[in-house]
């Protein structure tokens, strides 16, 4: 008797070690549930968020005045409407092409390049001044500004924005002719001032010569050398 006791007491232990066991285990499941099941909220919100900051971003990109492209190995990766409608080109049809299509000539393309990669090394900010031709042939004056997607790896590619100078470059070249002619124009008011007081000058010692010549005459009792007076 004291046996059976004993086994029902400890099948009674565990028992209620059991029933707390599987009331801990459920517990535990109710607890990884809400876990899953916030992060699972968390996610979500987040791939929304994301999604509404890239539509964002592609909405900024698409309606920037500015020319902007992601160049990988000086291929262009991505570019922004602007960018095609400034050099004449089909959207994305410039994807994957090196961007030596955009320079006149290997040489201007190399100067570029080497202009911007040492300023990105040194600055993070590259900047140069150059011409680009658009797909009809026609030239451009831009201005390019780039910087490398990740500063820890410029392998990852650059983002680089082109601003058309070239209503500028024309204002500026206007606006040079128009100083030189005024320049000139005041060049020739002065030359004109000195001829003026020269002829002025030239007047008076004339009217001298002359009115001493002219008394000379009425004077002159000598034939001979009237000739030379007059």
């Amino acid at each position: 008797d004291k046996e059976t006791r004993q086994l029902t007491e400890a099948f009674v232990f565990m028992e209620a070690e059991l029933g707390n066991t599987i009331q801990n285990l459920d517990q535990h499941r109710r607890n990884l549930e809400d876990l899953v099941s916030r992060r699972t909220r968390e996610l979500t919100d987040a791939n929304a968020s994301l999604k509404k900051s890239e539509a964002n971003l592609k909405g900024v990109l698409s309606a920037s005045p500015v020319g902007i492209g992601l160049v990988v190995n000086r291929e262009l990766s991505w570019a922004n409407e602007m960018m095609y409608k400034m050099l004449g080109y089909e959207q994305d049809s410039l994807l994957g092409r090196n961007s030596i299509v955009l320079y006149p000539d290997e040489a201007e393309f190399e100067r570029v390049g080497e202009i911007l990669y040492s300023q990105i090394t040194c600055s993070e900010i590259g900047q140069a001044q150059s011409r680009w031709v658009r797909q009809d042939g026609t030239k451009f004056d831009c201005i390019i500004r780039a910087t490398s997607l990740d500063a820890s790896d410029p392998g990852k590619g650059q983002i680089v924005s082109v601003i058309d100078i070239s209503e500028l470059k024309k204002v500026e070249r206007e606006k040079i002719k128009a100083q030189n002619i005024a320049a000139e124009q005041k060049k020739m008011a002065l030359v004109g001032q000195i001829a003026g007081k020269m002829a002025h000058d030239f007047n008076n010692i004339l009217g001298i010569i002359m009115g001493n010549t002219e008394v000379a005459l009425i004077d002159c009792k000598d034939p001979s050398i009237r000739p030379t007076l007059e």
